[in-house]
């Protein structure tokens, strides 16, 4: 075993066996005999430990586990998490179809059966899906657990009042006060005293009528603007490959209101993380919206949180949008710099399905160092592992990262919205939301041939729309900000089929796309979208 590998934060871990003393749980020291409750023979790790663990004396051990600074990762543990997705997958598809009964047309259309006769998909042990976006470069893609999930969230959310209600208020708050008078529209504590139909009748006037408040595309560089990465608040070592990369396609010819408070781009690598990529695309852009300041906050912290403590598992990519919001906010989940946990794009992991761990994730890929950040695991979440050997068993553990990561940034989010009735409504919804500076958030179906790295680079960005293209097998999450309107193109852009084109931050790296931003026109939307959800606010 390789003591101390790459990735692992040792000193984090020696800072914490100073607090903790030299012994607990029984025993002194880590001399025989050392007795713990935790340390039996039930808990003991029968597989290989990962080379990404560090070893530690059972003392240490002990006395982490009694602190809270860890939790024991075990045969009988990894089993049941596995046993607890499958059943989770079920009980997702049930509410799913209750919702879609009348429509299981959108729904069979984001839930299809594997295209195992396309080379660019193919099945991950964890449940997930692969897309071999180009010859050079792969992705994780969400599996059918998520997809369930989010359509019923994205519906079941959107039908509430309390969703309206706060639709309307984003809304009001932010719409020309001649268009509020001229549309007679009530003020928000009237408003609170309307019911649903009420209030989603004065959101649909609303979301119509967007031409109507539909701002100039002609835009100043605001001061601060930073131009390059590393001029970011926050920075890291740049192992998220965060990039402000030339561009030359309509995001870089038109000047949204939104075009400068985007953050750098960056590249989740292959990991199914894009859920905590695209949330904190909109937080960073919210923060240099309303305070100036461009921001380059931990994606992996956020997701860590999701996974390992959030959810509790250590097996098994892919979040729900909505769900990764409400904890975020109930929880008073509060954001780390990126320097405080730099990405580990995981770029030669294998997904080992009866381990339950996806191995190798901290070895480098030709051309670039091992990974070098905070921490380092063959976990979902990547917390530091930790091991010991008692009477001949040995045991594992994942460190909680909150010992050593200091939520350093602050920042914290409200509850969102969501703004699309999948199959029904939606991309009138987030035109409005753009028109007056509010980013959207969006996941979707990814279609078999339209995403294609090499398709979407000879169109300088832009993802064609064919009505009969099928579905791929994975979901996808990426941040729209901004829309220009086909009246609005810059010459000899082919217009849109329906009004226009999102301006999209994706999290495939700088090198896909238009400088790792795409435009996706609203029937692709429309057809390929399972929510689109908004913030209500960054503290």
């Amino acid at each position: 075993m390789d003591i101390c590998r790459v990735g692992c934060r040792v000193a984090g871990l020696l800072l914490l066996v100073v607090l903790l003393g030299p012994s607990c749980g029984g025993g002194s020291g880590g001399a025989p005999p050392f007795s713990h409750p935790q340390l039996v023979a039930a808990n003991a790790f029968a597989g290989d430990v990962p080379t990404s663990a560090t070893y530690v004396t059972p003392a240490t051990f002990g006395s982490m586990l009694d602190a809270g600074a860890c939790q024991l990762v075990t045969d009988d543990e990894l089993a049941a998490q596995q046993a607890a997705r499958a059943a989770l997958l079920q009980q997702e598809r049930a509410a799913a179809e209750a919702l879609y009964a009348s429509r299981m047309d959108v729904l069979n259309r984001h839930t299809v059966a594997p295209h195992d006769s396309h080379p660019a998909f193919s099945a991950l042990p964890d449940g997930n899906w692969r897309f071999q976006v180009a010859p050079d470069q792969a992705v994780s893609l969400a599996g059918p657990r998520q997809a369930y999930q989010i359509l019923a969230d994205a519906t079941g959310r959107f039908r509430t009042k309390e969703n309206q209600l706060g639709v309307y208020n984003r809304l009001y708050g932010r719409l020309p006060a001649q268009f509020i008078a001229d549309n007679s529209l009530p003020a928000p504590a009237v408003a609170a005293s309307l019911g649903y139909a009420e209030l989603l009748g004065l959101n649909s006037t609303i979301v119509s009528d967007w031409p109507d408040f539909f701002p100039s595309l002609s835009v100043a560089k605001p001061p601060g603007y930073p131009e390059e990465a590393v001029n970011e608040e926050g920075y890291g070592g740049g192992l998220d490959k965060a990039r402000y990369a030339t561009r030359t396609g309509i995001g870089h010819q038109v000047n949204f209101p939104l075009k400068y408070f985007v953050t750098s781009a960056k590249d989740q690598g292959d990991r199914g993380s894009c859920v905590a990529f695209g949330i904190t695309a909109a937080v960073e852009l919210t923060i240099a919206r309303d305070q100036g300041r461009w921001v380059n906050l931990s994606e992996q912290m956020l997701y860590n949180r999701a996974k390992q403590a959030w959810e509790g598992s250590h097996y098994g990519d892919g979040l729900s949008t909505v769900d990764t919001l409400f904890q975020m906010t109930t929880r008073g989940y509060r954001y780390s710099w990126e320097s405080s946990w730099d990405y580990n794009r995981s770029k030669m992991r294998i997904d080992l399905s009866p381990v339950g761990l996806y191995l190798r994730s901290c070895d480098h890929v030709s051309g670039e160092l091992p990974y070098t950040g905070e921490h380092c695991s063959d976990t979902n979440h990547q917390a530091s592992m930790v091991t010991t050997s008692v009477g001949g068993w040995t045991f594992t553990a994942c460190v909680n990262p909150e010992a050593d990561v200091p939520p350093d940034a602050g920042f914290r989010t409200a509850i969102g919205q969501s703004i699309m009735d999948p199959g029904v409504l939606g991309p009138a919804w987030a035109i409005a939301h753009l028109a007056l500076d509010i980013p959207v958030i969006i996941s979707v179906t990814v279609p078999v041939l339209s995403m294609d790295r090499d398709i979407v680079g000879g169109t300088n960005g832009i993802v064609p729309y064919t009505i009969a293209e099928p579905a791929g097998t994975g979901g996808h999450c990426m941040l729209l900000v901004g829309f220009v309107p086909n009246t609005m193109l810059p010459a000899g852009v082919t217009p849109s089929p329906g009004a226009g084109y999102f301006i999209c931050k994706n999290s495939w790296g700088y090198w896909y796309g238009d400088g790792g931003y795409i435009y996706l026109p609203d029937p692709w939307v429309m057809r390929w979208s399972r929510g689109l959800f908004t913030l209500a606010g960054v503290f």
